[in-house]
């Protein structure tokens, strides 16, 4: 992003944003100087059921090795149980991963087995902030066999040989977890920047920076107007809440608000 658009007021950004998206819809590829938007979802939390969902497609379920899962979120009470983004069952054919906040303020990310159990589990030492940005990622790192957690690059990981998830076939949630039991977990806060790799994207502290989408990226989610899933683009449609691909709020639910998005955009 130019220097002169990222000092734009947001309304000029946002104008920008949407012609970009008519782009990218136009030639069906995205133009390399398309970085994101000043956008972020807003989710509200238990009694809403506001959700963003999307299919169970291989690039997102099935990994030959490591995986990593980041986003940035800006989470008003910590001290809940809440889901960032999760992709799991708790029954057979279950699998999946999912990043999420305890009810101690913690990060944690947890993979799981074909039938739904943990594999392997792990929380941050660092908690996360009230009503701040930060940035959350957690994965497993196949080449030294250990899960692993960060919150704004404090990274903390723990030996799992075999904490690769299953490929599960449950949708992919933003901001809920979707159990047997029906939605839960809600996040009350914001979400940006969901980024899903085939590799380990850290192994140690790091700076957080702002990322694009390259040749190990499964899914970006900007949460702006335009989603990469696999090698494929989707916008929410006008008014339904549903596009080709994924449902924001879907039946019966809500669809997430729009506020100013991250640093990264």
């Amino acid at each position: 992003m130019s220097q002169s658009l990222a000092r734009a007021p947001h309304f000029i950004k946002r104008a920008i944003v949407g012609s970009l998206v008519a782009l990218v819809l136009a030639l069906g590829s995205a133009p390399a100087a398309f970085a994101g938007g000043p956008l972020a979802l807003y989710f509200y939390g238990p009694g809403n059921n506001t959700f963003v969902s999307v299919p169970s497609r291989t690039e997102i379920s099935s990994f030959a090795d490591s995986i990593t899962v980041e986003a940035r979120v800006y989470v008003f009470n910590a001290l809940a149980r809440q889901s960032i983004v999760s992709k799991r069952k708790d029954t057979s054919g279950g699998g999946g991963y999912e990043l999420r906040v305890t009810p101690t303020g913690k990060l944690n990310f947890t993979t799981f087995s074909n039938t739904g159990a943990v594999k392997a589990s792990i929380d941050s030492l660092v908690g996360l902030p009230n009503s701040n940005w930060v940035h959350v990622a957690g994965g497993f790192d196949a080449a030294t066999g250990s899960i692993w957690v960060a919150v704004n690059g404090a990274y903390r990981s723990v030996s799992a040989a075999n904490g690769k998830p299953a490929a599960g076939t449950t949708k992919l949630q933003l901001g809920r977890s979707l159990l047997t039991a029906g939605a839960t977990n809600y996040l009350t806060g914001y979400i940006d920047n969901v980024h899903v790799s085939g590799v380990a994207r850290y192994n140690g502290n790091f700076t957080p920076g702002c990322y694009d989408f390259d040749p190990n990226t499964r899914l970006l989610m900007r949460l702006d107007q335009v989603f990469l899933v696999g090698s494929t683009y989707m916008t929410p449609a006008s008014g339904t809440g549903y596009s080709a691909l994924g449902e924001l709020g879907g039946s019966g639910g809500t669809v997430p608000g729009l506020i100013a998005g991250s640093e990264c955009y």
